[in-house]
């Protein structure tokens, strides 16, 4: 509050500021928040096997593996007519996601089936 030198309240000094105040609080931008640069989704497969995919938001195409069988790969977007596919040049490695689900198919041999997405570390 403030005082004159008589001890009253100037209230009017107050009002005069409050709209200042309200006024930068409206338009005030929030700081932006700092997003990871990629998503990582852990799939558990069948036989026990798990793929852990994180998919590179700055580099839209993208995917690095590590597969429980202690593989590490990155992969680039591949044509896919249904879901999202990632391939190696000579297509002998695939990961195909579509929803929740994904599978891996080596030298043409399905070798991480009916896997299922949970989202986290």
């Amino acid at each position: 509050m403030l005082h004159t030198q008589c001890g009253r309240v100037k209230i009017s000094s107050l009002f005069l500021l409050l709209p200042i105040l309200y006024t930068s609080l409206l338009f005030a931008k929030p700081k932006p928040r700092h997003l990871p640069h990629y998503n990582d989704v852990r799939y558990t497969c069948a036989n026990g096997r798990v793929i852990e995919a994180r998919f590179i938001l700055d580099e839209p195409g993208r995917v690095k593996l590590r597969l429980s069988d202690g593989r590490k790969l990155e992969l680039p977007q591949a044509f896919a007519a249904s879901g999202v596919r990632y391939a190696n040049a000579k297509e002998t490695f695939v990961f195909w996601t579509k929803g929740d689900d994904a599978f891996i198919v080596e030298e043409e041999i399905l070798t991480y089936r009916d896997c299922t997405s949970q989202k986290g570390p």
